[in-house]
């Protein structure tokens, strides 16, 4: 495709609202390649620098509206993509919920997209220290008795889900081949926590056993 510089210096001086003997093109006519757009549905992706007040922190999982965006572009290009980030979205000492109208970025304006903005809700509350004493379980096919039979496990957790944790909540475990291989003392494993729960320590984290015959 073509088209002449003379068209082209004539748009630009209505633009600019100047005669258009004052625009100048170097080419009588400038020549393009087009192609027909393809469309893909993607995933959003946060781009992200949050840093949050002491004692405070984020609570779950940022929140994307819309998750997924229709994005155009040349095909060549489109078949390389497979998300589209939000531009950075930075805060500093927080310590409340931030909601805010992001802009995408789409790749230096080589796609375009059918939305060019998503909104994202962060919820940052505060949170604390909490410790509970666990039991810990053993296997229905060992016959073993653990000294101690429990542990305390100190933990961060949110302001609003303190009252709600129980001990139950957590699994605390020994590894059996342990016991066969001869030790003397088994380790302590916590593998089972509620989300949004940030371990600090399971204390003693070794205990000795007594095979009961």
């Amino acid at each position: 495709y073509s088209f002449s510089s003379q068209y082209v210096a004539e748009q630009i001086a209505q633009i600019l609202d100047v005669s258009a003997s004052g625009v100048t093109m170097n080419d009588d006519k400038v020549y393009f390649d087009m192609e027909t757009m393809k469309s893909k549905v993607v995933p959003v992706v946060l781009r992200s620098d949050i840093r949050t007040q002491q004692r405070f922190d984020i609570y779950g999982l940022p929140i994307i509206e819309p998750a997924t965006v229709t994005v155009f572009g040349p095909k060549n290009v489109l078949d390389t993509v497979e998300s589209v980030s939000t531009c950075l979205l930075s805060r500093s000492a927080a310590n409340e919920n931030i909601v805010e109208q992001v802009g995408l970025d789409l790749y230096d304006g080589t796609l375009h997209c059918d939305v060019k903005e998503v909104k994202v809700s962060i919820e940052v509350l505060q949170f604390t220290e909490q410790e509970l004493v666990v039991p810990i379980s053993v296997p229905d096919t060992l016959k073993i008795r653990l000294f101690p039979e429990t542990v305390k496990v100190k933990f961060i957790v949110a302001m609003k889900d303190y009252a709600s944790m129980k001990a139950d909540m957590f699994h605390v475990g020994i590894d059996p081949r342990q016991i066969d291989d001869g030790s003397a003392l088994l380790d302590v494993k916590l593998d089972g926590r509620p989300e949004n729960v940030e371990l600090i320590s399971v204390d003693p984290q070794r205990v000795e056993y007594l095979i009961v015959e």
